[in-house]
């Protein structure tokens, strides 16, 4: 819960004296004579002021330690209370820094614990974009066994850009960052951005080098798959099998932007066509695939479900995703299709039918389903020669 606090090394710079003054400070207020203990370092971090970590300061570090992890306000979650539960994720080319916490009656955020996972080489060498979704799912990973069943799950980060990611798998060419996002979207939460001058305090975590006697890496050695399976079984969520291709993306991916539609923005766009006949089966689909590109927008999935009714639901939005401000379906080999809804439909197949030279329903619907989806497609016997 507080070992990397009780184990935070020697600082050697800077960045690192801020990097224990913010992680410290996210129980300031609870901290009784909190700036008098924590001069000697905040001296540290004056401008010209020559860095020297001398016995004054490795006093005041000593103490301001043992007074944040004798902290009243650091407790367990209580996981009888509705209240919200926060993880705060930061990362850099050091470490990624987080930080679980909950709300109190009052509002006021209780942490229940802090991590700090420190880079090997070759991950320090990520791209930031890609060190900020690998921190996102490492997090995840490391509390996973302590937001199970959370109900009102909030995740904090710095980089406005992570919501994008999640959002176009597609867009990434490495295979492993498919698997992280598929990973993280196995969670239910509500993704906000705070700034970093805010955040101090996972900020100073993502700071923190390791330490010789620092406890087993969190999760060290367990694969993307484990981890996955592992969830599975725990009903934290249910996603797509292993074999649904969630997981794995074919080396002919055609990128979203990258894909060109035979008949033409146009087939997709107009709407004065009319619409395919449907029953109240397929009523009721079309209503489920508006929930799911609301979720994928929102992050927060429809009220009103039960535990297995949410993971039916979350099992069907991981087939899944938004790209160019459409909702796709994804494919196994990544070819991913644009998915329309009912305005939409007959244009396209009408469009289709006259392309092929009036041919009948088989090679007609063969050809509109390799680049798009509707959840009754294979039920719509609709060349324009039946339904015209």
């Amino acid at each position: 819960m507080i070992s990397k606090i009780m184990k935070w090394p020697v600082c050697v710079n800077v960045s690192e004296v801020q990097g224990s003054l913010g992680v410290a400070g996210v129980v300031r207020k609870w901290v009784e004579g909190f700036a008098e203990k924590a001069l000697p370092l905040v001296k540290l971090t004056k401008k010209d002021v020559e860095f020297v970590w001398g016995e004054d300061e490795q006093k005041a570090m000593d103490t301001l330690k043992h007074a944040v992890t004798m902290c009243p306000a650091i407790r367990p979650i209580d996981y009888t209370s509705n209240l919200e539960v926060i993880l705060s994720v930061d990362s850099s080319m050091i470490a990624i820094g987080y930080i679980l916490a909950q709300l109190d009656d009052k509002g006021q955020r209780r942490p229940a614990r802090f991590g700090s996972m420190t880079l090997n080489e070759c991950e320090a060498k990520y791209s930031q974009a890609k060190i900020e979704l690998y921190g996102l799912f490492r997090s995840l990973h490391a509390v996973k066994i302590y937001i199970i069943g959370i109900q009102n799950l909030t995740v904090e980060v710095d980089a406005k850009y992570i919501k994008g990611m999640i959002n176009n798998p597609d867009m990434h060419p490495n295979a492993a960052m498919n698997q992280w996002i598929a990973a993280i979207l196995m969670f239910d939460f509500k993704l906000v951005h705070v700034p970093g001058k805010f955040f101090r305090g996972p900020d100073g975590l993502s700071r923190r080098r390791g330490a010789d006697d620092d406890d087993c890496v969190e999760n060290e050695g367990e694969s993307t798959d484990e981890w996955v399976e592992e969830i599975l079984m725990c009903g934290v969520w249910v996603a797509s099998s292993l074999e649904s291709g969630v997981f794995e993306v074919g080396n002919k991916r055609i990128g979203a932007k990258g894909l060109v539609l035979a008949y033409g923005r146009k087939c997709v766009e107009a709407t004065d066509e009319g619409e395919l006949p449907v029953n109240d089966v397929g009523r009721k689909k079309d209503k489920d695939l508006r929930k799911v590109e609301k979720y994928l927008s929102m992050l927060k999935p429809p009220a009103g479900l039960d535990a297995k009714g949410l993971c039916k639901f979350f099992k069907r939005a991981s087939c899944f995703f938004l790209a160019g401000g459409r909702l796709w379906y994804r494919e196994r080999d990544g070819r991913h299709r644009v998915v329309l809804f009912e305005q939409d439909r007959l244009l396209v197949l009408k469009t289709a039918h006259d392309e092929l030279g009036h041919k009948r329903f088989y090679p007609t619907r063969q050809q509109v389903a390799t680049r798009f989806y509707w959840p009754t497609m294979w039920f719509n016997r609709a060349d324009s020669c039946f339904i015209v």
